[in-house]
């Protein structure tokens, strides 16, 4: 839970080596992708209903996202657009592809890249890189 609380708080470094660890501790990219798909598509919701002006506090409870967590989606609203949370959406479907197999690249490295842009908008030039 760290793993997504980093992005999420605005800490690249803190993403970093949180993977690591996983990464040294022998976890696997798709035993990840469940949790951080379900963070991110939590954020993409929340991010639909700010740009449509819908209530925010509503949509919370709607995703059952503890008070507790509240203030970590609020930081990361700011960040980004409803528009980038989709992309981020997509992006993490090719991770899912490349973590099975069916697409190329390094899935450790492009999940690394995708958490890092979500913690520091200066970072997407790394999505596409």
């Amino acid at each position: 839970f760290r793993l997504v609380d980093a992005a999420l708080n605005g800490q690249p470094a803190q993403v970093s080596r949180v993977l690591a660890g996983l990464r040294a501790e022998g976890e696997a990219v798709p035993a990840l992708l469940g949790m951080v798909a379900k963070e991110l598509q939590a954020a993409e919701g929340l991010a639909q209903v700010q740009a449509s002006g819908g209530n925010l506090q509503a949509e919370f409870r709607a995703q059952r996202i503890w008070d507790s967590k509240q203030a970590l989606y609020l930081r990361a609203l700011k960040r980004h657009d409803a528009r980038r949370w989709a992309s981020f959406m997509a992006e993490l479907g090719r991770i899912d592809r490349i973590s099975k197999g069916r697409a190329s690249g390094d899935a450790w490295i492009a999940l690394e890249r995708l958490l890092v842009a979500v913690a520091e908008p200066r970072a997407m030039k790394l999505l596409h890189a």
